[in-house]
């Protein structure tokens, strides 16, 4: 079997525990080929002397905003073949590497990946979109795709010029960065793969514990991000299929929001409000790429 060399990279802003519990579970990987890189986007010294504590971390402190933007930061300096992008508070268990090493190898043609993310909470899929049915990624079951499990060869980066940094928490348009990347990845003739081997464990998010205009900013954030997805990218061959998507997405977000509400859940109803709104505006004001 092919020695494959992985680069874990993550960007972190916020509470430096929440990294180390994800530290331990990366330098505690069965397979020892790899490297880890943190981009720091604090504004203070705690993230670099958590680093220090371990062996094998390649520090980056930037001190402009935005995941992509630190992602990016993260691809340049990354020596791996494939590169993995855990969120600073998820928890990867010991053969996560094991098992990408071999559903790699067993899948030639693909040179993306993703798995599941389970709630840390639950043990349950952190997705209604997710299931252990493992499958090749097509613009049919797009929504299978989340970022804490994405393993990508290098050189797809290189070819799609990473992230788009306008897009992702912390940027203008505040999500779906990896769906972009997906999308065009898509677009540029690379496959992609779901496997059920592949599972990261993510904390549940508790909207009860947001305020009213917390809940509401979150939905509408994310929501820029969806609307602006669609919109950057209905200039590719699939225009008619982007289109679609953005109103089914309106569709989906009006549903939430009726349903969240006759269940009781007022938070959890402004968030999708938010996010009904935030994907309009997203997608009337965001820019296309060209193809």
């Amino acid at each position: 079997m092919r020695a494959i060399h992985y680069s874990f990279i993550t960007a972190t802003i916020g509470d430096e525990n929440k990294l180390n519990v994800l530290l331990k579970s990366l330098t505690s990987q069965s397979y020892n080929n790899y490297e880890i890189i943190v981009v720091d986007q604090n504004e203070h010294e705690l993230v670099s002397q958590l680093c220090s504590n371990y062996k094998n971390i390649k520090y980056i402190f930037s001190s402009s905003k935005g995941l992509s933007l630190a992602r990016n930061l993260g691809i340049r300096s990354a020596k791996g073949e494939y590169l993995i992008f855990p969120d600073d508070d998820a928890i990867l268990p010991h053969n996560f590497l094991e098992n990408a090493n071999n559903v790699i190898q067993e899948c030639s043609g693909m040179f993306i990946f993703s798995g599941i993310v389970l709630s840390l909470e639950q043990n349950k899929p952190f997705s209604r979109y997710m299931d252990f049915v493992s499958e090749e990624i097509t613009y049919g079951n797009y929504s299978k795709f989340m970022s804490t499990t994405m393993v990508i060869h290098h050189q797809v980066f290189d070819k799609l010029n990473g992230f788009d940094e306008e897009m992702g928490v912390g940027a203008r348009w505040g999500g779906s960065e990896e769906t972009e990347l997906l999308l065009r990845a898509f677009g540029a003739g690379y496959r992609a793969y779901y496997t059920k081997s592949l599972i990261a464990y993510h904390p549940e998010l508790n909207f009860s514990k947001l305020t009213w205009l917390q809940a509401m900013h979150k939905g509408y954030s994310y929501g820029l991000g969806r609307g602006a997805l669609f919109r950057r990218l209905i200039n590719s061959p699939k225009c008619g299929w982007m289109l679609w998507q953005w109103v089914l997405s309106l569709i989906k977000a009006i549903g939430g929001t009726g349903i969240a509400c006759i269940q009781g859940h007022g938070k959890d109803s402004i968030r999708h409000y938010g996010a009904f709104w935030g994907r309009i505006i997203g997608f009337v004001l965001a820019k296309t790429t060209q193809f």
